[in-house]
């Protein structure tokens, strides 16, 4: 998130990149306009299909909070190189996500293949 002073007197930009929304914001808090540019295509192909496709698809790579939940039953961790001080930023584990994101992905396989092997006559 960054924010810079904009030309009007009394209010601020706020946009969290650069390519994204700008918000203006008078210095009360209270909301003046919000501007959204058009997408690219490259834009448009990574929120209509790749997005969409990252929250349905499994991650085998996140199974390892699974793990590290059922071994040390913390639902937060601090991270990287700042592990163990008091200062670390700390991350909510979401360790069930994973299991359900693998265990549908596994029952879609397995219904697609059934239904593929049922048609096919041997």
């Amino acid at each position: 998130m960054s924010a810079r002073s904009g030309l009007p007197l009394g209010s601020l930009f706020i946009t969290p990149s650069l390519n994204r929304t700008l918000t203006e914001v008078t210095w009360d808090g209270e909301l003046v306009r919000t501007v959204r540019p058009p997408l690219d295509n490259l834009q448009r192909v990574y929120h209509g299909l790749v997005s969409p496709l990252s929250m349905i698809l499994p991650m085998p790579m996140e199974l390892g909070e699974t793990g590290r939940y059922l071994l040390s039953g913390k639902e937060t961790t601090s991270g990287g190189l700042f592990e163990g001080t008091l200062d670390a930023p700390h991350e909510q584990l979401d360790p069930w996500t994973p299991v359900i994101r693998c265990s549908l992905f596994i029952v879609v396989m397995l219904a697609l293949g059934c239904w593929y092997i049922e048609r096919q006559e041997f």
